[in-house]
């Protein structure tokens, strides 16, 4: 086998075991919502989305039809690359019936060809979940609200 094909099966065996049986891992990085790394197949992550989308014809309402005390409406859609996948937040929204277009809040940590600020088009159907402002409560973000039980509860496990 050749190096060159050496080192990309090693990348792929890396990728695949990257984050098995991991807790989250946070990324901050400056003026940057935080990037949280699950590792994939996180039964509290996958119950989120699912109810998000369940409930993304509630959000499209709000977003077509804001009432004064609604703002800051956000998607967050799965993004693909070569070897990788990633969720995104997409802010300054339009939704066209099949769509969102928006602007990317942060920059990819893993996934190339994007960046912070870029307008981009999702389908429905990548809409992992959604949020938005009304009044001081947040209506949505089920995958954020798993992620920071899950924080919480490491955080509480961790021997003081």
């Amino acid at each position: 086998m050749s190096t060159r094909a050496t080192l990309c099966l090693f990348l792929l065996i890396s990728l695949s075991l990257a984050g098995c049986g991991e807790q989250p891992r946070v990324i901050q990085r400056p003026g940057e919502a935080k990037i949280t790394i699950t590792g994939g197949n996180d039964p509290n992550i996958e119950a989120a989305t699912k109810e998000a989308r369940k409930t993304l014809p509630q959000f499209v309402k709000a977003l077509q039809h804001p009432t004064p005390s609604q703002s800051r409406f956000q998607v967050k859609a799965l993004f693909h690359d070569t070897f990788t996948a990633e969720d995104m937040w997409l802010q300054h929204l339009k939704y066209d019936g099949t769509q969102f277009t928006g602007e990317l809040v942060n920059n990819p940590y893993q996934i190339q060809g994007y960046q912070k600020g870029n307008t981009v088009s999702v389908a429905a159907k990548e809409i992992v979940d959604w949020a938005y402002r009304d009044g001081d409560k947040i209506q949505g973000a089920y995958t954020e609200s798993a992620l920071n039980a899950e924080d919480k509860a490491a955080a509480t496990a961790k021997p003081g």
